[in-house]
């Protein structure tokens, strides 16, 4: 069953799926000299399908106690694999992103791990805003 998952996710990504980077955010380095904080940003390649997020109830244009609303993007991405095993993404919302093939920037608000085997991530769900 859970090969069935693996492969229509592997077969939507392929199809409908492009390249992009989940970009973190990271925490700043205090510059003496200039009196500022350096930040740095982890650019990590993934494959990502970006599509328009759709409410499952008609007439809400918002998620209820949350910050999604019906403009918004739900974004699924690929786990990054490192060393033939899945690398581990840990995202701050509010402060990181997607950016696509196409340079478009998308802020991510929250994100759920699909993970049914407890083993190895199947795919990251994000909602983000642009």
């Amino acid at each position: 069953m859970f090969d069935a998952m693996d492969l229509a996710v592997g077969q939507i990504m392929q199809q409908y799926g492009q390249d992009g980077f989940i970009c973190s955010t990271q925490e700043g380095v205090y510059d003496e000299e200039t009196s500022t904080v350096i930040k740095t940003e982890l650019k990590i390649p993934c494959r990502l399908v970006v599509m328009d997020y759709m409410l499952k109830r008609d007439g809400n244009t918002v998620q209820y106690e949350s910050l999604i609303s019906q403009a918004n993007k739900k974004i699924y991405v690929l786990p990054v694999i490192k060393d033939q095993r899945p690398e581990e993404i840990t995202l701050k919302p509010e402060k990181d992103y997607i950016e696509d093939c196409n340079g478009l920037v998308y802020r991510v608000l929250s994100f759920k791990t699909v993970n049914p085997t407890g083993a190895n991530p199947y795919v990251y769900i994000m909602y983000c805003k642009k």
